[in-house]
């Protein structure tokens, strides 16, 4: 008679390319887009929450720098910069399979993202 086996364990490998997608700018779309709300695990609902936060700062930092131009215009490029190591910060935890908010903007990312993530 044949055994039957069971997979060590059941919990299910989050998936990376998606949560890597959620810090590629205009990209987080796709996840967003792809994957149903009822379907989404908390480790997409969080890259998605940090990786629309960011998005969102990008385009008012962006938006800022182009109106006012100049000196202010190069600390908002300078602030751009800082975002650009937040995305890699979370790029990183998305590939990990961590579940972790971004140093410094992670709780405002939260709030905004959230209001599109349920």
């Amino acid at each position: 008679m044949a055994e039957e086996t069971t997979p060590a364990t059941t919990d299910k490998k989050p998936n990376t390319t998606m949560g890597l997608l959620c810090y590629l700018g205009i990209l987080v779309i796709v996840p967003l887009l792809a994957v149903k709300a009822e379907d989404r695990d908390e480790f997409l609902k969080s890259h998605l929450r940090q990786g629309i936060g960011l998005l969102a700062f990008y385009m008012i930092i962006g938006g800022l720098a182009q109106l006012i131009g100049g000196l202010i215009g190069s600390i908002f490029s300078i602030l751009a910069l800082i975002l650009f190591v937040l995305a890699i910060i979370g790029i990183v935890n998305a590939v990990g399979g961590k579940i972790a908010k971004l140093p410094l903007l992670g709780d405002v990312f939260d709030k905004i993202g959230g209001a599109c993530v349920k």
